[in-house]
């Protein structure tokens, strides 16, 4: 009989998140189906099924399958048995046309390896490409009431569909079983990867299991006993109806009064955030910006995932010195940003100390200026002074040869 994990922890509870109008129901997107199906794989043994490529090292792969299509009803296999099985196993990976050669055995390892406990084995084939399989595929998330779908080999033109009825954990959290409704498979669809709409949910263990999925963390756990390589990452996946208390805070010196975060791929979608404040922010990523003529911030990029704790930014802000200042007595001033505290700037000839030539630098609250002014017959004079920085202005005092300084307010030009 085929062994399958049993519930370790009861049955999750439906949830039905509130969603806005902006935020679509949970689904699997067919441009991710088809990118996760680059890390399928046809295999024959006992019986015909399915597998997914789970890692890589040089000149091979290795295949996570249902024990059951290698080994048929013996999940105990002995030595022999295994090597029998080793003989007649055939693997496509993807836009193969004829079965890969098996990688020899290594370090008394036996390929393929043999069950322990679960209805599953690892399968290494030699394969001498550069990976092109997709590392990011292990669901974050898995809820009752998620749609699933299997993966098929795309020759046996099958699409199946089901739900998540149940979804059992352990201590840690981690997925034990998944039982799933709907997904009535085809023969040869044993292996199938489960697809969820936050990424692999698990491998399909065929009809006679009433539709049970062994899940990716039970994959992982087996992976890792067996010393199987694993490069299979977490999906990068956002539900817009989840949402996390995101607060801001700025390090001492310039910062802006708000950030401004933008979802993407549609920056439309903005929420505002006033410094030293709190918003609730839908799970997603986002690109952080602040109005403009205000400093330019670090991070940039913010991920949110929910949560029960505030995430915290902190920013580090930076006075944005490009571009042409003026003064309300016809002083000019040009600078071409250099660094991320630094400007080069040429100007300020209404003085009357001739042309400047200096190097503006951020220092905490204030900006130094150190440099020289060319007169008119070519001489250079020492340039020293500090501004002050607000929203398109600078303001402060500027001196030539250390002599008595004269005040200086620049407004930054619109453009």
């Amino acid at each position: 009989m085929r062994a399958v994990l049993a519930a370790a922890v009861g049955l999750a509870a439906l949830q039905q998140p509130y969603c806005h109008a902006s935020c679509p129901p949970r689904a699997i997107a067919a441009a991710s189906a088809r990118e996760w199906s680059q890390n399928l794989a046809a295999v024959t043994g006992a019986r015909s099924g399915q597998g997914l490529v789970v890692g890589w090292q040089p000149g091979e792969v290795w295949v996570a399958a249902p024990a059951h299509v290698i080994f048929g009803e013996d999940l105990q296999p002995a030595p022999d048995v295994i090597a029998k099985a080793a003989a007649t196993l055939k693997v496509l990976l993807p836009g193969d046309s004829s079965p890969r050669r098996l990688c020899p055995p290594r370090w008394g390892a036996l390929n393929p390896t043999p069950p322990s406990g679960i209805d599953l084995s690892f399968v290494c084939v030699e394969w001498a490409g550069i990976p092109l399989f997709n590392a990011g595929l292990v669901a974050r998330d898995l809820r009752v009431g998620d749609e699933l779908r299997l993966l098929a080999d795309p020759r046996t033109g099958a699409e199946i569909r089901g739900r998540a009825m149940g979804v059992s954990r352990d201590d840690s959290g981690a997925v034990v079983d998944i039982q799933a409704g709907g997904l009535a498979g085809l023969h040869g669809l044993s292996g199938a990867a489960t697809a969820s709409p936050s990424g692999i949910a698990g491998l399909y263990l065929g009809l006679e299991t009433s539709g049970h999925v062994l899940p990716i963390d039970s994959v992982r756990r087996q992976a890792k006993t067996a010393r199987i390589p694993w490069q299979l990452s977490e999906h990068e996946f956002f539900d817009c109806a989840q949402t996390r208390r995101v607060c801001v805070t700025a390090q001492a010196g310039i910062a802006p009064a708000a950030i401004t975060l933008r979802r993407l791929p549609s920056p439309s979608e903005a929420t505002q955030i006033g410094l030293n404040d709190c918003a609730d922010v839908a799970e997603g990523k986002y690109e952080l910006s602040v109005s403009s003529g205000d400093p330019k911030c670090e991070p940039s990029f913010l991920l949110v995932h929910a949560g029960t704790s505030d995430l915290a930014v902190d920013l580090s802000c930076m006075p944005l010195l490009m571009g042409v200042w003026n003064g309300g007595d016809g002083q000019q001033l040009r600078c071409v940003q250099t660094g991320v505290r630094d400007a080069q700037c040429v100007g300020l000839g209404d003085l009357g100390w001739g042309i400047l030539n200096a190097r503006l630098s951020v220092e905490g609250d204030h900006i130094s200026i150190l440099g020289w002014f060319t007169d008119a017959t070519g001489n250079t004079h020492d340039a020293s002074g500090r501004f002050a920085w607000s929203v398109n202005s600078l303001s402060g005092q500027i001196a030539r040869d250390h002599g008595t300084p004269t005040a200086v307010r620049l407004s930054r030009e619109r453009n």
